[in-house]
């Protein structure tokens, strides 16, 4: 009889290094990748962040030298369609071009999108803002721009040193935290799939090397 207790003994005492190693393996490396994450979900949104400024920055000067003919001439229409086209970029939420007499164009991406579902009133939703120049003051326009919007000023296609106004764009905040969720859902799922393999290698290490050989004993 003592030798059956002694062997029913040994499959506990296996049994219980076998779950205690599991437990361990699972909560050590459940705080580290929690850890990892956060760290690494910070990286990403700063390199994000870097990205899109970049990517605007690269952005601004295709239209710039248009803005800059726009600005000298004062001329709405010519404003309104750079806004339009750096629109057409969904890392652009909004653009305003000014001259020195005032605002040319003001335009976000809700009048884009009125426009494209409704063409008939495209004229009246795609308007600049005032309606004619110098109808929003600078100040005024100042005073709703992000402090991360990019400002670039113009300068006349003639005179490089006259300045003849600036154009702002306003990043799309939706658009960068979709794309951080996105990097940062890869990066959770990588890391909760090299955490579930650990603790698959250390729990069979602990079944072979440790639990199976005291089995035996």
């Amino acid at each position: 009889p003592v030798q059956p207790m002694k062997k029913s003994g040994m499959r506990s005492f296996h049994t219980s290094i076998v779950l205690r190693s599991a437990v361990i393996v699972m909560f050590v490396s459940g705080l580290v990748a929690y850890g990892m994450l956060g760290v690494i979900s910070k990286f990403v949104e700063q390199k994000v962040q870097e990205s899109f400024t970049n990517r605007l920055g690269e952005l601004v000067k295709t239209v710039e030298n248009t803005a800059r003919i726009a600005c000298y001439l004062g001329d709405m229409g010519l404003a309104s369609e750079v806004s339009k086209g750096l629109l057409m970029s969904r890392d652009v939420e909004r653009v305003v071009i000014r001259s020195d007499q005032g605002v040319l164009a003001d335009i976000n991406r809700d009048a884009i999108l009125k426009e494209t579902q409704a063409p008939q009133t495209a004229g009246q939703d795609a308007a600049p803002t005032g309606g004619a120049p110098g109808a929003m003051t600078s100040a005024t326009t100042a005073a709703v721009i992000p402090p991360n919007a990019i400002i670039r000023s113009l300068s006349s296609p003639f005179k490089v040193d006259t300045n003849v106004g600036e154009i702002i764009v306003v990043r799309n905040e939706a658009e960068i935290d979709a794309q951080v969720q996105t990097a940062t859902n890869f990066i959770r799922l990588m890391i909760t799939l090299q955490t579930i393999a650990i603790i698959i290698v250390v729990t069979l290490i602990a079944v072979g090397y440790i639990a199976h050989p005291i089995h035996q004993i």
